[in-house]
């Protein structure tokens, strides 16, 4: 299953810096599809963008590789479904559980 660009625009992301080949392919994505982008917040370091997310509204993408590790830890409460970006290696959309990803995942282009 893929995220929409249209459903994810509604959330607010956390994303790395503009650097990040998953925060460039996002970007290019809503542009591509001339959609306005989502409000994007930024953090650093992967540790603090799940606290974050954990416990807030935000809705991040990180690489799949992190999903397995940071759904283990019970002290965070974190929800993840893996997101088939083209162009991108494998990745998932993290939210603090309370997001339905189930609706949000459907297709993003």
């Amino acid at each position: 299953m893929l995220i929409c660009a249209q459903e994810l625009q509604k959330f607010d992301l956390l994303l790395y810096p503009d650097y990040c080949p998953i925060h460039i392919r996002i970007k290019q994505i809503f542009q591509q599809n001339h959609l306005s982008f989502p409000t994007i917040y930024e953090a650093d370091y992967n540790e603090s963008t799940a606290s974050l997310v954990s416990c807030s509204e935000l809705v991040t993408i990180l690489p799949k590789s992190l999903a397995l590790n940071k759904l283990e830890n019970p002290t965070m409460q974190l929800a993840a479904k893996e997101l088939m970006v083209p162009d991108l290696r494998r990745t998932a959309v993290f939210s603090n559980g309370k997001i339905p990803l189930n609706f949000i995942v459907n297709k993003l282009r």
